[in-house]
């Protein structure tokens, strides 16, 4: 009976350490799947970036290419004059300026009972 509770405390033993090990390995696995899951996010988000950038890109050169072109052959390029129609005023309103002019009152005396 005593040398089946040795190899049993032994087993015991063995089994408390394997499950530990498997517990550590599982945290790693799971430490592991959260690095791969944002490295595999921020792959994805410079790539959408990257589309992103080089639309844009592309626009920029076609707007280029548009703007020698009419300088080509316009002399001069077309701008936008949808707001041609529309005058400015001659001259701006002081935004400083006290709309009533009389501001120097005296303040009445202390207001407080």
């Amino acid at each position: 009976v005593v040398k089946y509770r040795e190899i049993n405390a032994k087993l015991l033993e063995d089994i408390t350490v394997n499950r530990k090990n498997i517990e550590e390995e599982s945290d790693k696995h799971s430490a592991s799947k959260k690095v791969i899951n944002q490295l595999e996010f921020d792959i994805n988000l410079v790539e959408r970036e990257g589309k992103r950038l080089e639309s844009g890109l592309s626009d920029l050169q076609s707007l280029k290419l548009n703007f020698a072109d009419e300088l080509v052959y316009n002399k001069a390029p077309i701008l936008d004059t949808s707001y041609e129609h529309l005058q400015l005023p001659k001259t701006l309103p002081n935004i400083h300026e006290s709309i009533n002019h009389d501001t120097t009152h005296d303040l009445p005396g202390s207001t407080l009972v």
